[in-house]
C-alpha cells in the first residue's frame, strides 16, 4: 500500500481522526491474504486502551467533585 491510496470509501469524519498513512502502514505489518489478525488486534487494543483512560478520567473527575 502506498501513502497516496484513494480514501473515498472512509468517512470524511473519520478522515479528521485517523492518520491515514499510519493506519495504511499498519496494514502493511499483515501477512498477505490473511485476515488481519495483526493489525485488527492492535487497532482493537488501542480503542479500548482509549476506552479505559476515559473512564479512569471520569472517574477521577467524579472523586475530584466529591471531594472537592
Amino acid at each position: 500500500m502506498s501513502g497516496d491510496q484513494d480514501h473515498s470509501s472512509i468517512s470524511a469524519d473519520a478522515q479528521d481522526f485517523v492518520d491515514m498513512n499510519i493506519f495504511e502502514q499498519i496494514l502493511e505489518l499483515d501477512d498477505e491474504g490473511s485476515d488481519r489478525e495483526f493489525s485488527k488486534e492492535l487497532v482493537f487494543g488501542f480503542f479500548e486502551q482509549a476506552e479505559n483512560t476515559f473512564d479512569e478520567i471520569g472517574h477521577s473527575l467524579v472523586l475530584r467533585k466529591v471531594m472537592g
